[in-house]
């Protein structure tokens, strides 16, 4: 698997994005898979990027057709955003040196491979929570996963993401700059879907 014939993929950023924040800005109805009342989605996959060793590299070119529309409407369980998954694709996965049904296979078994606490599946009301609650409740949810594996994401206090770093072969590694890019609010504001 490579970005380029001179960069391989040195690991991969899978992006759970808390969804409640994305629709906390947005009428139903614009994106009503995701935001709908009766969606009651939590973490969602935004994504998953092929990081070399030097870069991130984005809109590659490549010989690949875009996905399919039946590849594109079995994502949708994981992904809920016909426009995000051909999104992600023309950025991300066309630098994976996959065919989309690889590249979109990868990404839900990575996304199988990080199990979400259990406190974050059914949420119901508000929370707020220190980062390093959050991180320490994903740790326990994923044994296997170390703190520099992985980091929270907010804007402000809201939850944005959640970023795991994985080898080629889905392992959990440690990401670069992983203290950097971890949320620094005090307390993060975690509403529940609508």
């Amino acid at each position: 698997m490579a970005a380029g014939a001179d960069d391989p993929v040195d690991h991969y950023i899978l992006a759970l994005s808390w969804s409640p924040t994305y629709c906390a800005g947005r009428a139903p109805s614009d994106a009503p898979l995701q935001c709908a009342l009766d969606a009651d989605r939590t973490f969602i996959v935004h994504g998953l990027w092929p990081n070399t060793r030097r870069d991130a590299p984005e809109f590659c070119r490549t010989r690949e057709r875009r996905p399919s529309r039946r590849l594109i409407n079995s994502m949708l369980d994981i992904m809920p955003s016909r426009g995000l998954i051909g999104y992600q694709w023309k950025k991300h996965g066309t630098c994976s040196g996959l065919r989309p049904d690889a590249y979109f296979d990868l990404m839900r078994r990575a996304a199988a491979k990080v199990q979400i606490p259990a406190g974050l599946q059914m949420i119901n009301q508000p929370l707020s929570v220190r980062p390093a609650v959050l991180r320490e409740a994903f740790l326990r949810a994923n044994p296997a996963m170390d703190e520099s594996d992985f980091y929270v994401r907010c804007r402000g206090d809201d939850l944005i993401d959640v970023r795991i770093c994985l080898s080629p072969a889905l392992g959990f590694v440690a990401c670069p700059n992983v203290r950097a890019r971890r949320c620094r609010s005090r307390l993060l504001e975690i509403d529940p879907p609508r």
